[in-house]
């Protein structure tokens, strides 16, 4: 049920929810994308670390951390990333039309109140 201009601040609650549920299909697709990417990471650090001689916590950090220990984990790596890239993008662009929304409302109570106090005084 949306209001009238005149009567609200022409945001439908469906639009609120639907807003809010595209907030949390975002933020969970991008959790998801992020661990995947950390445990793959963790895996890769594991590998080199298990190698022998054994590489330094600093090559581990440095290098390992965004190439991979081959050019198979490196390619995995970097498709994670820019899936994460996209879904960060998605979650942020959802997350401002929530905020636009619920500006609208904030600013239609702001608009009723004054007019409320104009009309007791």
């Amino acid at each position: 049920m949306a209001f009238f201009n005149e009567e609200g601040p022409g945001v439908d609650y469906d639009d609120l929810y639907n807003a809010w549920e595209e907030v949390a299909i975002f933020q969970a697709e991008y959790d998801t994308i992020e661990y995947a990417l950390d445990q793959y990471r963790a895996m890769c650090k594991k590998e080199a670390y298990e190698q022998k001689p054994r590489p330094s916590m600093e090559f581990l950090k440095q290098v390992v951390h965004f190439v991979g220990n081959s050019s198979d984990s490196k390619q995995t790596i970097d498709v994670l990333s820019h899936r994460l890239i996209k879904a960060k993008a998605e979650l942020t662009k959802a997350k401002g039309r929530l905020d636009s929304l619920e500006s609208q409302v904030r600013v239609w109570q702001t608009m009723s109140a004054n007019a409320r106090k104009t009309m007791v005084v």
